[in-house]
């Protein structure tokens, strides 16, 4: 896998590298798993937001609770 590098600050690096070591995993599996849990949490948050981004999963949520329905999973599947 081609790898890039990027800077973090020596607080950052530490806290990555005391995970790797508790955990066993590499330090780039740490931040790949820290990104991914990040995505999920904001995904979730954008589907629970009142003012909800247009074009996403939140919007559909949005307005279907304006509307006084409860969204149904089969509603986000059809477009």
């Amino acid at each position: 896998m081609p790898a890039t590098t990027f800077r973090v600050s020596k607080k950052i690096h530490d806290q990555v590298r005391a995970l790797a070591q508790q955990t066993g995993e590499s330090m780039q599996e740490v931040i790949s798993k820290a990104i991914e849990q990040h995505q999920e949490q904001l995904f979730w948050r954008q589907v629970r937001s009142p003012r909800a981004v247009p074009g996403t999963m939140g919007e559909r949520y949005a307005t279907d609770n304006r509307a006084g329905r409860a969204p149904t999973e089969d509603a986000a599947w059809a477009e």
